[in-house]
C-alpha cells in the first residue's frame, strides 16, 4: 500500500530526460524531488530544500549529490527552510551550503521568461512552481487584459504581457509590487501600459484604494 501511494504522488527524483525537457524548454524553474515530509527545488544553480523532519532534510542533502552528478547537474548554493504548521511561524530560507556574504538574489528562467528570485526577504522566494502550467496556459489565451488580484511578484502579469495585454495588479505589500516591477525590467517589457496598486483587493472593488505605486 506504501509503495502504491508513492506511486500516485511522484516520490523520488525527477529522471533526466524530465530534465533535459525542462532544459530544452527554457526552464530552470522547477521541482526535482519529492518526499512525504519535503521536497527539493531548483531556483537557476540554486537549490532549496522545504522540509517538516530535520531527518528528512539530512536525507535529501545525502541524496542531492549523487543525484546531481547521475544528471550532470552542478548547483551553485543550498538553501532549506523549516516548513511549520502554523504560517505565522515561517522563516526565511538559510544558507547550508555555498559561500557566505554572496548576494542571496538570483534569476531564474521559466519557458524563457526571466524572474527575480529572493532567498533573503521571505519564506517564499518570489515564484511559486506549482503554478508553471496556469502561466503557461495564461500565454496561451493571450489575453488583452488582465486582472491579478493578489499578484504577489507579478508572475502572471508578466506571462501576459510578454503577450501584449496591458495589466492591473494588486497586492497589498508595496515590497512584492516593487519587485513585480523589476519582473518586468528583467523581461525588457515597458510597464508604461500597467498599473500597479498597493492596496486590498476588496477595497479597490469599493473604489477606496488612494495608493498608487
Amino acid at each position: 500500500m506504501h509503495g502504491k501511494r508513492q506511486k500516485e504522488m511522484n516520490f523520488g527524483w525527477i529522471d533526466p530526460v524530465l530534465l533535459r525537457d525542462f532544459q530544452a524548454e527554457g526552464t530552470d524553474a522547477h521541482r526535482l524531488c519529492t518526499m512525504e515530509d519535503g521536497w527539493v527545488e531548483r531556483f537557476g544553480r540554486d537549490i532549496l530544500i522545504s522540509f517538516k523532519r530535520v531527518l528528512t532534510r539530512e536525507r535529501l542533502l545525502i541524496e542531492l549529490q549523487p543525484w546531481a552528478g547521475s544528471v550532470g547537474f552542478q548547483f551553485r548554493r543550498i538553501f532549506a527552510r523549516f516548513v511549520p504548521r502554523k504560517s505565522e511561524q515561517r522563516e526565511p530560507p538559510r544558507l547550508i551550503f555555498g559561500t557566505t556574504g554572496e548576494d542571496l538574489r538570483t534569476i531564474a528562467t521559466e519557458r524563457h521568461l526571466k524572474f527575480g528570485i529572493d532567498f533573503g526577504t521571505g519564506y517564499s522566494p518570489g515564484l511559486f512552481l506549482d503554478q508553471r502550467e496556469n502561466r503557461r496556459y495564461v500565454r496561451h489565451i493571450a489575453p488583452r487584459r488582465l486582472l491579478n488580484c493578489f499578484a504577489y511578484t507579478c508572475s502572471f502579469s508578466i506571462s501576459a504581457a510578454c503577450r501584449g495585454a496591458t495589466t492591473l495588479n494588486i497586492d497589498v505589500s508595496k515590497k512584492y509590487l516593487a519587485r513585480g516591477r523589476e519582473n518586468f525590467a528583467v523581461n525588457n517589457l515597458p510597464t508604461m501600459d500597467h498599473r500597479f496598486i498597493a492596496e486590498q483587493c476588496c477595497r479597490v472593488w469599493h473604489g477606496e484604494a488612494r495608493n498608487l505605486t
